[in-house]
């Protein structure tokens, strides 16, 4: 699965954000230098308000017109780091689009406008903005950037359970929230150079059949986990539903996985029966009607079944229903899907960066306008500090000028070792990113892993704000 020999050909060394944003066009050069100068002060300080990020009232100034400068627009950021992230795919053969959604709570901002629901309640709404969005990832797990993402606000209505059930009924598919699952999808296409093979990673809440039949007619590929009881057609003709045809194979083989960490529930070891069939979904009736289909169309797919036995006590067994349109004609092909859907994590590692790392809700700007364009800028820079902590576990022995700026690994060298003499040459990024996780907490004890990604955001702030002072110290005064 994992091809040992690729190198990292994009660096986020110097400069990095210049060249992340120049493709941002804002008809205004001083108002393109604002938002590099503004960019670079947020990502020094992530984690603080715009007025902790700053230096002063000069700077935060800058950074509160920026923001309210309707010359400046979100989709520009996007559309810029859509651009380099399709760089950072060339010379990729295979990488994973993980889409999911987020809610970004600011229910306690009370002077914030234009804020929707972000509650599933009917009646008591909490507000806040939803975000969602589409993460690539290598076959190693390396983050290389968003090729779509979307914010937005809901409508607050006011309807009980069956109101809103009769409304999603009658509504047409584009006119339904869930239709960001298509459009992330065509985003992704247009964003992903031809020669690459894109394949999108979907929670339960993906399981829809306009989204899979639109996949089939672009030619795309995905896995997406099973939501509900659906009708099915084995291939030997015979009408049944996927659960059922399910419960009859016998179990092909039993694996062992690592399911990684998920709230307060440590990594651990699941022992795994694996299933997998071939058949097809047919399409509902009201989809018939109502969507343009024939009632005699039909999606070829491959199921493959991921089921623990003899789970820990007081923990979610994995019980997993994949769909997939990638052939598994043998237990290797399953258990690589298998292995595919679990890099489907990244994704909740990337929101932790961008809630708790970035305390992107922490915001106080006053419109959701200005939110956005916050969210943006925010969104750029988690991708950046995941990525720090992957390639210490994809290129561990690559230089870290691949990732850092010189300034960034020689203060941190100076920092770890307490000395003023300086290296002949920059260490490897796994050495770098241990001295970076030390400066964030990281105990770096022999049974520990590398740093996580919020730790090593902890030391990068404590490393920047530390080179302000070795730069005062080490700057030579006239006079």
């Amino acid at each position: 699965m994992y091809d040992a020999n690729t190198k990292i050909t994009y660096a986020l060394g110097d400069k990095w954000l210049e060249r992340e944003f120049k493709h941002v066009n804002l008809m205004d050069q001083r108002l393109h230098k604002r938002l590099c100068k503004t960019s670079y002060l947020i990502e020094g300080k992530a984690s603080g308000s715009i007025n902790q990020s700053c230096k002063g009232w000069k700077e935060a100034k800058g950074a509160y017109r920026l923001f309210s400068n309707e010359k400046f627009k979100a989709e520009e950021v996007y559309f810029s780091h859509h651009k380099e992230t399709e760089k950072r795919i060339e010379g990729h053969d295979l990488v994973f689009c993980i889409q999911d959604t987020t809610a970004l709570d600011f229910d306690s901002h009370i002077k914030t406008q234009g804020l929707g629901s972000i509650s599933k309640a009917y009646t008591k709404h909490q507000m806040g903005l939803m975000v969602h969005s589409s993460l690539i990832v290598s076959k190693k797990g390396l983050p290389l950037g968003l090729s779509s993402q979307a914010c937005w606000a809901r409508l607050v209505r006011e309807e009980n359970a069956k109101e809103k059930a009769r409304r999603k009924y009658r509504a047409p598919m584009k006119d339904k929230e869930s239709y960001k699952w298509i459009t992330a999808l065509k985003e992704t296409m247009h964003n992903v150079p031809k020669t690459t093979r894109v394949i999108t990673l979907g929670d339960r809440e993906a399981d829809i059949f306009e989204f899979l039949w639109t996949a089939e007619s672009l030619g795309s590929f995905y896995v997406i986990r099973n939501r509900a009881k659906r009708n099915f057609i084995c291939t030997k003709a015979s009408k049944t539903t996927l659960q059922s045809a399910l419960s009859e194979l016998p179990a092909d083989k039993e694996i062992t996985v690592e399911v990684p960490r998920k709230g307060n529930n440590k990594t651990r070891k699941a022992n795994i029966i694996i299933k997998y069939m071939q058949g097809f979904i047919p399409v509902r009736i009201c989809s018939a009607k109502e969507r343009g289909y024939k009632t005699s169309d039909k999606l070829a797919i491959y199921v493959v079944s991921a089921k623990e036995i003899d789970p820990p006590k007081g923990v979610e067994a994995i019980d997993w229903t994949l769909l997939t349109n990638v052939p598994v004609n043998s237990t290797l092909d399953a258990i690589e899907r298998i292995n595919w859907y679990k890099l489907r994590w990244k994704i909740e590692e990337y929101f932790r960066t961008l809630k708790s790392g970035c305390k992107i809700e922490d915001s106080r700007l006053s419109t959701k306008e200005r939110l956005q364009k916050l969210i943006a800028i925010k969104s750029v820079i988690a991708f950046k500090i995941l990525y720090l902590s992957k390639a210490a576990i994809s290129h561990p022995q690559e230089s870290c000028c691949t990732i850092l700026t010189n300034d960034e690994w020689q203060a941190l060298y100076l920092l770890e070792h307490q000395v003023n003499a300086m290296l002949d040459k920059p260490p490897n990024i796994k050495q770098a990113i241990t001295w970076l996780g030390k400066l964030g907490g990281f105990m770096n004890r022999k049974c520990d892993n590398l740093p996580g990604p919020m730790t090593l955001w902890r030391g990068y702030e404590n490393l920047r704000q530390s080179m302000t002072v070795l730069n005062i110290l080490t700057t030579k005064n006239c006079g």
